[in-house]
């Protein structure tokens, strides 16, 4: 007969997992393409002390100490699948800043893009420096702060697929204008240097005939 104490509990635990780390660690998936190493760990955690509950006449102390431990682990996968997650969606705007580094971001969407996309990029990282500070003493807290950073990158992520033609659009533009001012200055070098050399021509010319 399974122990209702355990049935109850083991159900709760499983339920978290399924309705929320399973579609984290399949984002996670789609993302990267892989799976972290340390969320392998952790689930091999938890299933390990779910496990030592089915062990013959195993006394409720004990299966509630294991219960505990499979909870804290619960947590624990939570927060590494949040703050993978945050870690790929900030790498994405590293990327994203990294093409766009000689592009005036002011001018797109007559000026409302560079505001938002600094609000947001700030208060992502601000979210996530509080969730790293209270981490260690508050796992509910910071879970929470955790899952607030990650709507702020995702809501950060729709902004720049809003955009994503403006930027397009920018980028060519600088890339125009800096294929014709090379183009500019080669021509440039090019007349100075024909100039250079009809003047010197002149000039032997005129020696030559005195």
């Amino acid at each position: 007969m399974i122990n209702p104490l355990f049935e109850a509990r083991s159900n709760e635990l499983f339920s978290q997992y399924n309705q929320v780390i399973k579609p984290l660690i399949a984002e996670i998936e789609a993302r990267s393409e892989t799976m972290p190493q340390p969320l392998f760990n952790e689930i091999r955690a938890f299933t390990d002390h779910i496990a030592r509950c089915y062990f013959p006449d195993m006394p409720d102390e004990r299966m509630k100490d294991e219960l505990q431990k499979a909870s804290r682990h619960i947590v624990r996968i939570t927060l590494d699948c949040f703050k993978c997650l945050n870690i790929l969606l900030f790498k994405n705007v590293e990327n994203f800043e990294r093409q766009t580094q000689n592009v005036d971001l002011k001018v797109l969407d007559n000026g409302e893009f560079y505001p938002k996309y600094k609000k947001l990029k700030r208060e992502a990282a601000d979210t996530v420096k509080q969730a790293k500070l209270v981490e260690s003493t508050d796992s509910t807290q910071a879970l929470q702060l955790y899952d607030a950073a990650y709507n702020k990158y995702v809501e950060l992520e729709d902004l720049l697929k809003v955009c994503a033609e403006d930027v397009r659009w920018a980028r060519v533009h600088f890339t125009t204008k800096r294929i014709l001012k090379i183009v500019a200055w080669t021509v440039s070098v090019i007349v100075t240097g024909l100039l250079s050399l009809f003047i010197s021509c002149d000039l032997i010319r005129e020696l030559l005939i005195k």
